[in-house]
């Protein structure tokens, strides 16, 4: 009897976790009101790609992207990875700029890789706006953006200041970050909308029961793995990225993910 509840134990528990693996890219759609748009506007973002390969062209990606047609497409960072050939990041610019306009921050990954100034020159020859401490203002509409907080605390403070200082209240504010978990930073800084990714999902979710168990810089059963988050009167938008993590490491119930913001 011992013998075959054991069995079964184990078949349950190996279903469970392959059942729980997908490298199928998932769409999560949020939705922000706010007096300060004039017009419907659609966000793209793309964070945690870390160079991963999705056919020929990024076509698998790109076809997400292109079924919802965003105005924009916003990188919050790490879309280079500082281990993997940054091939298929490029085939992604190469095909992402063709169609929309693309706002680009650092993550920790892409600090790592020696060389940043070069790196970010890359990325500007695609087309891409690269956002370290500036802000593109547009109409009602200002997008800023810091480089990651692993580049040091006085830069990347020094970053956060000057975009806070270049934000006007009449503008819809958007600052693309890296890391979720500096939230305190953020909402002291007057924007209307943070965009962040770094936690992965938390790496192993179970929905509606655990959004997250681990990730980096937050830990066990992190607060900001993933979703929207309302802090005072600043929306924080957390993407659980769109990195395929290897067989040592999966994603558990935790797809990629590639998120659509709609600001109306």
């Amino acid at each position: 009897m011992l013998y075959i509840f054991t069995a079964v134990l184990l078949t349950l528990i190996l279903l469970f976790f392959a059942l729980g693996i997908d490298n199928n890219i998932t769409v999560t759609k949020y939705d922000i009101k706010s007096p300060k748009i004039r017009r419907n506007l659609k966000i793209a973002v793309i964070s945690d790609l870390h160079s991963c390969d999705y056919g020929p062209n990024q076509e698998l990606l790109m076809d997400k992207i292109n079924n919802h047609s965003p105005d924009i497409i916003v990188m919050p960072g790490d879309i280079i990875d500082d281990k993997r050939p940054i091939d298929k990041t490029i085939e992604f610019f190469q095909e992402i700029t063709k169609l929309y306009p693309c706002y680009y921050t650092t993550g920790n990954h892409e600090i790592r890789i020696d060389h940043l100034a070069y790196l970010k020159n890359v990325i500007k020859n695609h087309g891409i706006e690269v956002l370290d401490g500036k802000c593109s203002i547009c109409n009602d509409l200002s997008i800023c953006g810091i480089d990651d907080f692993e580049l040091g605390e006085e830069v990347w403070y020094s970053q956060l200041n000057a975009c806070s200082n270049t934000i006007e209240s009449k503008h819809f504010n958007i600052l693309l970050s890296h890391r979720p978990e500096r939230v305190c930073d953020y909402t002291n800084c007057n924007f209307d909308l943070v965009i962040a990714g770094h936690a992965h999902g938390g790496q192993w979710r179970v929905p509606h029961i655990l959004n997250g168990l681990y990730s980096p810089n937050q830990g066990l059963f992190p607060k900001y793995a993933g979703g929207k988050y309302t802090i005072n009167k600043t929306v924080l938008v957390v993407s659980r990225g769109l990195a395929k993590e290897n067989i040592l490491i999966p994603r558990l119930y935790n797809p990629p993910e590639l998120v659509i913001i709609n600001i109306n």
